[in-house]
């Protein structure tokens, strides 16, 4: 991971993705945990405030011909570099990642790169909500869908 996550960049990714502050941070959290990593220690990159996704389109407006190519080598070196990426799916039910064509295509660069791990990971909220759903309130299956 590479860029350490601070209250600015939380809520530009809010405002951004519509998520909350404390789904973030807990996804991450959780994220940490599951992979066995230090949460005080481990630095997460977020893509849209490091490698601008509106250049190419910025610049072609005023004239400058930048090859698009030149964006996705770009891009996919960074994504390689750091070798994993997290894709928050919440709200559980439709997710805002999957929605938006940019996380699509980071996540398929990732799938491309074999040396790059793609966690898939939600808000714990997010995460009670549909085993709940799965297995009913008090984790009994005849609860759950099948209801």
């Amino acid at each position: 991971f590479g860029l350490t996550l601070s209250l600015l960049f939380l809520l530009i990714i809010c405002l951004h993705n519509r998520y909350t502050i404390g789904d973030i941070v807990d996804t991450l959290v959780g994220v940490c945990h599951q992979q066995r990593l230090e949460p005080k220690r481990t630095y997460f990159w977020i893509c849209f405030l490091c490698i601008n996704q509106h250049a190419v389109v910025r610049d072609s407006k005023h004239g400058k011909n930048v090859p698009t190519q030149v964006f996705l080598e770009a891009f996919e070196c960074r994504v390689s570099g750091i070798g994993r990426i997290v894709c928050m799916m919440a709200p559980w039910n439709a997710p805002t990642y999957l929605t938006r064509v940019w996380c699509i295509f980071e996540v398929a660069t990732a799938f491309q790169n074999k040396a790059c791990d793609v966690i898939v990971a939600m808000p714990p909220k997010q995460k009670k909500l549909i085993e709940e759903l799965l297995v009913g309130e008090q984790g009994d299956p005849q609860k759950g869908l099948d209801a």
